[in-house]
């Protein structure tokens, strides 16, 4: 029953083309939002275990996509999050991106990669490690067909989710295209991604 709600939850949080702000989202829920490029964007989280149950801001505003893990205490370590952002694509062809990226400190035993996605989320590029605060700048090319889901992930945490390492998890990536036009996907294709999304999300639990 929890399961099925959760579905139906992301489905409709899919759908939806209302602006979203910084919002505390549960373990494999989304929210969607106008963001980076000026297209409609999903964005949900993962992680190894929820032995606490906490949440997550997970935040799509302008030409920012970020995540924060509102963990409850040092006591309980900080088990690896994985968050997911995604859009599709408005045009076919090669789409130039620049990418300001900054995430957390790594701690002794933890681990962060922040990469690019094409297609589906499962097939990506590492753009930067932990960054320690900073910000990192680059650029990336991407040759998409019209409608292709893409987008971007954070992995963050300790290694192998051991209890005795703990840290915050938090970070960002800034998107900028100026030849990117204003137009967004119809709100159908919007629910899909997000369902698609949500089966990943779901296959990293069992993996």
């Amino acid at each position: 029953m929890r399961t099925f709600r959760t579905i139906a939850l992301a489905a409709s949080l899919a759908l939806s083309v209302i602006p979203a702000m910084a919002e505390p989202i549960g373990i494999y829920e989304q929210t969607t939002g106008k963001g980076p490029l000026g297209q409609q964007w999903v964005g949900g989280w993962a992680e190894g275990w929820n032995i606490t149950e906490w949440f997550s801001d997970v935040t799509i505003d302008r030409n920012t996509l970020s995540y924060r893990y509102i963990a409850g205490g040092s006591w309980i370590g900080t088990p690896t999050q994985t968050y997911v952002f995604g859009t599709r694509a408005v045009k076919a062809g090669a789409l130039t991106l620049n990418i300001d990226l900054s995430s957390n400190r790594q701690w002794d035993g933890s681990s962060t990669g922040m990469y690019i996605w094409q297609g589906e989320p499962a097939n990506t590029t590492l753009l930067a490690g932990a960054t320690g605060d900073a910000l990192l700048s680059t650029s990336f090319t991407l040759n998409l067909g019209l409608g292709e889901a893409w987008g971007f992930m954070a992995v963050s945490g300790s290694i192998g989710d051991d209890l005795a390492y703990t840290g915050p998890v938090y970070g960002s990536f800034v998107v900028t295209d100026p030849s990117a036009s204003g137009d967004v996907p119809e709100p159908a294709s919007l629910a899909l991604l997000g369902l698609g999304m949500l089966g990943f999300l779901a296959a990293r639990r069992k993996a």
